[in-house]
């Protein structure tokens, strides 16, 4: 709060230092953090008894620290968490994203040809288009059992109704669907 605006002042003492302090406040712990309250002017508490944050909760963080001390202040500007630039950190997030734009360079030549691939793409198109119309995601999105009895103890493959549907209907339904494609192109090949 370099303006001043929440008439605020920070202060440490560490113990060494201020050994009569801690004992006339009767500290036993640190790290300690109290806040006096002003004495005088409209905002003045008639006890004189300062606030005292508690550190034993395991708090780290500014954050909490600074929302205590907001509570602890009377309306008007609350001092805001002013942090560093962690050198560090932007080191190391410049240094890995030049290692991978390094890396996919030099590695181009490997990689490009897979993904340019016209058969590649073709035959992960054609894998998502059986899976989508045999009811793999339908099966997916409610949980359907693989295979159901059929009420006389034995296993039925294909449920009945509109709306239900077992795991292995849909696997027999993919099959069916590529075997129908596969003869229907060896038709329009030997005919053409």
């Amino acid at each position: 709060d370099k303006a001043g605006e929440s008439r605020l002042i920070y202060g440490t003492l560490d113990f060494n230092d201020g050994k009569n302090t801690f004992q006339s406040l009767m500290l036993q712990t640190a790290p300690v953090l109290l806040l006096f309250h002003p004495t005088t002017g409209p905002n003045a508490r008639v006890d004189s008894q300062p606030s005292r944050f508690d550190f034993s909760t395991g708090t780290n963080r500014a954050e909490p620290i600074r929302d205590w001390i907001a509570r602890q202040l009377p309306d008007g500007p609350k001092p805001q968490i002013s942090r560093p630039i962690n050198y560090v950190r932007l080191i190391s997030i410049t240094t890995a994203v030049l290692g991978l734009i390094t890396f996919l360079a030099v590695a181009a030549p490997y990689y490009l040809p897979v993904i340019q691939n016209r058969n590649l793409w073709a035959a992960i198109s054609l894998i998502a288009v059986l899976l989508f119309t045999s009811g793999h995601m339908f099966n997916h999105i409610r949980k359907v059992p693989y295979v159901q009895g059929d009420g006389k103890g034995g296993v039925s493959y294909f449920a009945g109704g509109f709306q239900n549907q077992v795991g292995l209907e849909t696997q027999i339904v993919a099959a069916m669907c590529t075997l129908r494609n596969g003869i229907f192109d060896n038709r329009t090949r030997s005919t053409s």
